[in-house]
């Protein structure tokens, strides 16, 4: 198990890598031992799911999701 926190700006503000790269990047990149059970969970849990599952050119399996503030994070075998 891991728990990830993330801290909160003072003002509030929130940034996202695709305001700054647009379509390039991720704004955070997990690597998991259960990619599919991690999937199938969040999948059951309603998560913004924007990338099922694929095999990249490099080799790994990913999967895509945006948090509650449109940041995209990526998990990946």
């Amino acid at each position: 198990e891991t728990e990830i926190q993330f801290g909160r700006s003072d003002n509030g503000e929130v940034f996202s890598n695709e305001s700054l790269r647009k379509g390039l990047g991720a704004d955070a990149y997990i690597v998991v031992s259960d990619l599919d059970g991690l999937h199938k969970e969040l999948a059951q849990k309603g998560a913004n799911i924007i990338q099922e599952p694929v095999k990249r050119v490099y080799g790994s399996i990913e999967f895509e999701i945006l948090d509650c503030d449109g940041h995209k994070v990526v998990f990946a075998d």
